[in-house]
């Protein structure tokens, strides 16, 4: 089945469009979280088939909200797994282009166990 982890409106360490009660701020909140998906898009390259990269909206007690989302098969143990890769490694600030390596993270987390 089809399902998202939601991985923030921005990079974390950046700042973000607010909601705002009676503001006109909705479009310039889904141009940033389309903004961060491209970037996420760019920083996880190598995604399994079927993982891709979404904005979603939320509602709101003053309105709607919207989030970028890693969205993956929770019946397909890799995209699982390269999803929470995903939210493990998201990227701090807007320049954070580098691609990441899921191979090297994998391979890290089973050193690890």
């Amino acid at each position: 089945m089809r399902d998202y982890l939601t991985l923030g409106p921005t990079p974390w360490d950046e700042e973000c469009v607010q909601v705002v009660s009676g503001g006109d701020y909705f479009d310039a909140m889904k141009s940033e979280c389309s903004r961060y998906k491209e970037l996420l898009q760019i920083r996880f390259h190598d995604r399994p088939e079927g993982v891709t990269f979404a904005v979603k909206t939320f509602p709101h007690d003053f309105g709607s909200y919207c989030e970028a989302a890693v969205c993956y098969d929770n019946a397909d143990e890799s995209q699982v797994s390269y999803a929470i890769y995903c939210e493990h490694n998201t990227p701090r600030h807007w320049g954070d282009t580098v691609a990441q390596s899921y191979s090297d993270w994998l391979e890290h987390e089973r050193e690890d166990d």
